[in-house]
Order: structure tokens, then C-alpha cells, then sequence
């Protein structure tokens, strides 16, 4: 019983001893997984780079094609864009004879085993430590030739010119080099002439217009040494139809509609509250575009420009208008000035082929005044001469339409009945005639100032037209030169 136990025993210890050796139970190690632990595990370093003598350099070929473009932060001025970087090198100790390897000529290995330049992105805005990199697997020729293809989503600082916004051309350049290894250990150059933009995925809001690329060497105070690197640009243009029908026709609309506050009625303070309205919109619109821009005080957008005048244009019409509504409310206080009657009622009428009243002189007014006066009080003398026998009323007499017309004279009593009633009758047609004569006065001052006022308003009418018109085709020529 024993002797079975240490057969068992010693049989088993023989099947765990040589289960350990390859191909035991069909277990078969890859002639490629061979090959690359004899590359990797006979002292190769990740970390040193892969050359024969220290002066040897490396050089890295690089391109880059742009996939589609992800985000476009232009209040921070930050791109994200989706792209494809294929980086290629020489390792001088990851070479092999195929001949003596399988026949196997490239192998496939993931990047974090074997070295790998320090290749980055310069004006990276990303957070991340790794900058938005895929860590890939690289393939490996047998002359040593490494290619790593990976998928980077890349975030630049991209300053932004927003002048021509929303008609506008960006330029954000994407800088690729070596972090600490100068020109003389790592050459970066480019693997073609311009970047690869065939696989890009058309974006909503902007469009790519070319994708150029130049190499770069820069001069660093801190390290000796040149260090090159490979500057793509990404050109963009927007496309403004989305702003177009947003902001700026809604501009356009509103800014019309305060010229209609010169064609209501000069007596309707809805006017006012018109221009407040309009004025109160576009300073909301102006706000949602400067959320848009920059904070930038090195230009001013096209846009900002157009809203600024605008507002300034539709805050002198919100004065003027309470001036003509202030006019046209001044009543029968007092007369318009000479010089305002024929400068407005006069030439400045006919010029807007405004329909008013005649405009008359001062000194016609006073003539009539006196006639009027003079007539009436002549023509009570004339009677009291002929029919008062000589005796003459002093109430009459310097009755100069001033006074009251029907105080009585202490002299009256003695006069006869007829000839009271008679002066009694001249002093009430007089100054029935003076009361006549003064509303028709007091009218007349009142239209000569609504008249004033209507044709101001129809002189601000054409003039703020005239100026928001050449506001608008002012930019739309400017925004149309640079599209």
C-alpha cells in the first residue's frame, strides 16, 4: 500500500515538472511572441534613447490629419479638434534578420514598452497630463523603423481676431516638437507637405479651408541648443448664416421699427415708449453678442460696432423725439421766433413738401393789432363827438381795450339814456372784438407750433433713415469685403 502511495506520489511530481516545459498539453509560445521578448528583455530601455553612439541623432517624421473639429470655444479661445497623429522613427535595438526570425519583417507592440519621443503639443489648453493621447500599439520593422499611430484629441489656445464676426476667418496654428531634447538628439521634421485633410468630417459651423503646415526652430534662454517642431494651421471660416438671421436681421427689424415713432401723432407719448422699447432690445442683443466674443480690447467685432451705433442713433431719436413732443405741447405761451417760422415753416417745409400754414411777420401782426384797436376805440369817439353835445365820457375816451369796458363814469348819470346804451353797446362790441381776435391769436400760436413739430418730425424721419441705412450698408460692405 505503501509502494503505490510513493508511486503516485513520484508520478505526479514528474507530470508537474515537465507540464512547465513549452508545447507540454498543447501550450505553444508564438514565434512572434519569441521574437519580441528577445528584443524587449535582453536589456532594452524605455527611458534612453535607442541610438549607437551619443552623438547619433533621431529623427522623428511627423503628420497629422484632423478628423473634424470638435468645439470651438471662443469666449476662452480654446480649439478642440479630433486628429490623427503618425509619428516615425529609427530604434537602433529593435533590428533583426528575417531570415533569421521566422521570416517575420514588423511586429506590433504596445507603445509604453519600447521608447517613444517626448512628442507634444506646445500651446496645449487641455488639463489633462497626457493631453488627450490614446496610448496605441506601434509596429516595429525589422530595419528598426518604429511607427506609432494614435488618435489625439488635441486642445489649443488658438487666438481669435473676432473684427469680422460673424463673416469671420480663424487661423489657429497647432505646435508639435520635443519637450527636452534639442535638435542635435531629436530632429523633428515634417512627412509631407501639408496636413491630411481627407478624412475630415464636415463641421455645422465652420468650414475648413486649408490645413497648411511649416517647420519651426526656436531658440530657448533656459536650454542650449535649437529645438524644432512642426506647426499645423488649421484655417476655418464661419459660416454666418445661423448669426446672420439671429442677430444681425433682427437688428435690422428693430432698428426700422424706431422710425416709426416719428410717424405716429407729435401728441402720443406712445412714441417714447417705442424708442425705450427698441432701445432696451438691442442692448439685450448687443449683450448676447459680447457673450460670444472674447474679452479681448485689442479689436472691436464689426458687430459690437453696428449695435453701438445703432443704439446711439436710436437714443438721439428717443431725445428728439421728446423734444418735438415738447414742441408741439408748448401752446399759445408765447410765439415761435421769426427766425424758426421761415426757417422751418418756410424753407424747411417746402424742402419736405410738408403741408402748412402761412407764415406771417411780426410786424404784420402788430399792425393788425393796432387797426383793430384803433378802430374800434375811434369809432366810440366819433359817436360820443357827434351825439354827447360836447360833453365827452373820460372812460371813453382812454379806454384803450385794456380795462374793463363796462365800469361806468361818475360823469354817466348826467348823460342821456340813448347815448349810455349806445356807448354801453360800443364798449361790448369792442371787446368781444379783442376776445376774438386774441383765441383767434392764441389758435393760431398753438398750430404754428404743431406745424413746427410735424415737420421736425418728418425731418428726423428722413435723417435717422438715412443714418441707420448708412450704418447698415457701411458694415454689410465691410463684413462683405472680408467674406
Amino acid at each position: 500500500m505503501e509502494s503505490k502511495l510513493m508511486r503516485m506520489s513520484r508520478l505526479l511530481s514528474l507530470v508537474l515538472v515537465v507540464s512547465q516545459f513549452p508545447g507540454f498539453l498543447g501550450q505553444v509560445i508564438p514565434e512572434e511572441a519569441l521574437l519580441v521578448s528577445r528584443l524587449l528583455d535582453h536589456g532594452y530601455s524605455t527611458i534612453v534613447r535607442p541610438v549607437m553612439y551619443q552623438e547619433d541623432t533621431i529623427t522623428v517624421k511627423i503628420d497629422l490629419a484632423i478628423v473634424n473639429l470638435l468645439d470651438m470655444d471662443e469666449a476662452n479661445q480654446i480649439m478642440t479638434a479630433n486628429t490623427f497623429m503618425t509619428q516615425e522613427w529609427n530604434d537602433a535595438f529593435l533590428q533583426w534578420e528575417p531570415s533569421e526570425s521566422w521570416n517575420i519583417t514588423d511586429v506590433q507592440v504596445p507603445i509604453n514598452n519600447i521608447w517613444r519621443p517626448d512628442i507634444i503639443l506646445h500651446n496645449n489648453a487641455n488639463d489633462e497630463l497626457n493631453g488627450g493621447i490614446r496610448w496605441t500599439h506601434a509596429w516595429i520593422r525589422y530595419d528598426g523603423t518604429v511607427t506609432w499611430k494614435t488618435n489625439y484629441i488635441l486642445m489649443s489656445a488658438c487666438p481669435m481676431n473676432p473684427l469680422y464676426f460673424p463673416f469671420d476667418t480663424q487661423n489657429c496654428s497647432l505646435k508639435l516638437g520635443s519637450w527636452t531634447y534639442n535638435e542635435d538628439e531629436i530632429n523633428v521634421i515634417a512627412n509631407s507637405t501639408s496636413g491630411d485633410a481627407t478624412q475630415y468630417q464636415p463641421n455645422g459651423e465652420w468650414d475648413l479651408i486649408d490645413f497648411p503646415l511649416r517647420r519651426e526652430v526656436d531658440v530657448r534662454q533656459c536650454c542650449p541648443g535649437a529645438y524644432p517642431s512642426v506647426i499645423f494651421n488649421v484655417i476655418i471660416k464661419r459660416q454666418f448664416l445661423f448669426y446672420f438671421f439671429n442677430l444681425v436681421v433682427p437688428c435690422v427689424i428693430i432698428s426700422s421699427l424706431v422710425l416709426l415713432s416719428f410717424v405716429l401723432p407729435s401728441d402720443a407719448c406712445e412714441r417714447i415708449t417705442l424708442t425705450l422699447t427698441v432701445l432696451l432690445s438691442l442692448t439685450v442683443f448687443l449683450l448676447l453678442v459680447a457673450e460670444t466674443m472674447p474679452p479681448t480690447s485689442e479689436v472691436v467685432p464689426l458687430i459690437s460696432q453696428y449695435f453701438a451705433a445703432i443704439i446711439v442713433a436710436v437714443g438721439l431719436i428717443t431725445v428728439f423725439t421728446v423734444v418735438t413732443c415738447s414742441i408741439h405741447h408748448t401752446g399759445d405761451s408765447q410765439r415761435a421766433p421769426r427766425l424758426v417760422r421761415r426757417a422751418i415753416l418756410g424753407y424747411l417745409a417746402r424742402f419736405l413738401c410738408v403741408q402748412t400754414i402761412p407764415v406771417d411777420d411780426d410786424d404784420d401782426d402788430d399792425d393788425l393789432k393796432k387797426s383793430s384797436s384803433s378802430s374800434t376805440t375811434g369809432s366810440v369817439k366819433r359817436r360820443n363827438e357827434v351825439d354827447g353835445d360836447g360833453v365827452l365820457n373820460p372812460v371813453f375816451e382812454d379806454d384803450d381795450g385794456n380795462g374793463d369796458p363796462f365800469q361806468a363814469s361818475t360823469s354817466a348819470s348826467n348823460c342821456d339814456p340813448i347815448e349810455m346804451l349806445m356807448s354801453k353797446i360800443s364798449r361790448g362790441v369792442a371787446h368781444f372784438a379783442k376776445l376774438t381776435f386774441d383765441e383767434a391769436e392764441s389758435k393760431r400760436t398753438s398750430m404754428e407750433w404743431m406745424h413746427i413739430a410735424s415737420v421736425l418730425d418728418r425731418f428726423f424721419t428722413y435723417f435717422f433713415a438715412i443714418i441707420c441705412l448708412a450704418i447698415t450698408l457701411g458694415t454689410i460692405v465691410a463684413a462683405a469685403a472680408q467674406a
